[in-house]
């Protein structure tokens, strides 16, 4: 089936989730963002050893499909370009942007719009969810179940939620979770965090990641 939803919220959650993913340089088999659709919602997310960010978007329930579920994934590279690639500024924002698989792949696009000057556009991208990422999602799920290792925000996911809030205007809220710590964005976005603090090394490492996080802006 076809999803449509807003190009501003498409490309947005997109854009933050793909801030949270591993670059290829530093995990390959884990720089991924996966998108997927249930059948009421579409969910963007990417998951790695010390955090996850998942990003939603809720239907209407008179939107909602029954159609069965789709997931596909797109290398961190490639989820940020189309989120560049696709982005529309300003009232542009609300135009639809439409979400199709087909083959395994997904198909994004967006119709002409001539009152606000806007080109059709089209891409396929992206490929079958397989085991790996299966295995990494559980990998983290163990980890959250360690609560003798006291866990903070690292630097590279801190820099990614301080850029989802400047984005939305929203606020970071920050609490406890059995998976670590639990951070929020508005209603969108939802991030795990589980970044060990190791007493002879913690401030040494923090500042490291910092300096690199910032290194790939």
């Amino acid at each position: 089936m076809t999803v449509s939803l807003p190009t501003y919220d498409f490309c947005g959650m997109l854009k933050d989730v793909s801030e949270f993913a591993p670059s290829a340089r530093d995990a390959k088999n884990q720089a991924y963002v996966r998108i997927g659709w249930d059948g009421s919602a579409l969910r963007i997310s990417t998951f790695a050893e010390i955090h996850a960010a998942i990003a939603t978007y809720a239907f209407p329930e008179s939107l909602r499909s029954g159609d069965g579920p789709w997931e596909v994934l797109l290398r961190t590279t490639q989820a940020k370009f189309m989120a560049k690639f696709f982005e529309l500024k300003g009232v542009k924002g609300a135009i639809p942007i439409s979400l199709y698989t087909r083959q395994g792949r997904l198909d994004i696009s967006r119709r002409a719009n001539e009152e606000h000057g806007v080109d059709a556009q089209q891409q396929l991208c992206g490929g079958d969810v397989d085991v790996l990422i299966k295995r990494v999602e559980a990998e983290f799920a163990d980890l959250g179940a360690r609560t003798d290792v006291p866990v903070r925000i690292g630097p590279v996911a801190h820099m990614a939620l301080s850029k989802a809030a400047k984005r939305t205007g929203e606020c970071v809220t920050s609490v406890p979770h059995a998976r670590g710590i639990r951070s929020t964005v508005g209603a969108e976005l939802v991030v795990y965090s589980r970044w060990p603090l190791e007493v002879d090394h913690a401030e040494v490492d923090a500042q490291a990641m910092a300096d690199a996080a910032v290194a790939e802006l």
